[in-house]
């Protein structure tokens, strides 16, 4: 079976990853972790468990689908007939380009999308 992931999805899962591992290790909260971060860069430094993540998923043997121009522009077109936030109307766009029907995902919303086979993964961490 051949795997695809885009690298939006790749870099919301690093930033979700990053929000937790301070909320863990720096000990804020997640509504205020954002601003805290940007206001203490040196605190990001500290932040290295997500760093391995990249690696990991690469080695999974994914192939990684970069968004071009026209599917951002396509992603409008998501956005309207669906009501897709942006990261997630690029992910249909890309699938589209490529011809991918199925998806893995926990997101409900893209049930929304008839052409599209949703199929739930268990929520595992990653290794």
């Amino acid at each position: 079976m051949i795997g695809y992931t885009s690298t939006t999805v790749l870099t919301e899962i690093l930033h979700r990853l990053m929000i937790i591992e301070a909320t863990e290790k720096l000990d804020i909260e997640p509504k205020n972790a954002i601003r805290y971060l940007k206001r203490h860069p040196q605190e990001v430094k500290k932040l290295t468990s997500h760093l391995s993540v990249p690696e990991k998923i690469k080695q999974m043997g994914l192939n990684f689908l970069t968004p071009n121009a026209d599917d951002l522009i396509a992603s409008n077109e998501i956005k309207k007939e669906f009501g897709f936030l942006t990261n997630d109307s690029i992910n249909p766009s890309i699938m589209k380009r490529y011809n991918l029907k199925n998806i893995a995902t926990n997101d409900p919303d893209f049930e929304r999308i008839a052409y599209i086979q949703v199929w739930k993964p268990s929520k595992m961490p990653l290794p």
